[in-house]
């Protein structure tokens, strides 16, 4: 959820931890993780990273160690950060970055 801890379900609203830092612009959710489009475009992730959805592996490594790893605060996604998003997208177990010149990324299955 954001909020820096796993734990119970939340059943009221709470605070995405550092996310009044980031001047969020967009947020999109999948089944168990969040991206986060900041103003300037950077691209931040939370929640489950199962399959890679959370797109925070190394370039080019399937297999990456972090690639699955469970993320309980926000994360910059660094590969996309100098690629000009605009625009984010999650499915149940994947993600998707649309650049402002059209270029789509997607990640995870």
């Amino acid at each position: 959820l954001g909020t820096g801890s796993e734990g119970p379900d939340q059943p009221q609203p709470r605070l995405v931890k550092g996310s009044k830092e980031l001047r969020l612009a967009r947020v999109a959710a999948g089944a168990c993780h969040t991206l986060a489009l900041t103003s300037s475009g950077q691209v931040h992730a939370c929640g489950q990273g199962t399959f890679g959805a959370l797109g925070l592996g190394q370039p080019g490594a399937s297999g990456s160690e972090d690639a699955g790893e469970n993320k309980p605060s926000l994360q910059m996604i660094k590969t996309l950060w100098p690629a000009g998003v605009v625009q984010v997208a999650c499915g149940e177990n994947h993600s998707a970055a649309l650049t402002a010149s059209g270029v789509l990324y997607t990640w995870g299955r």
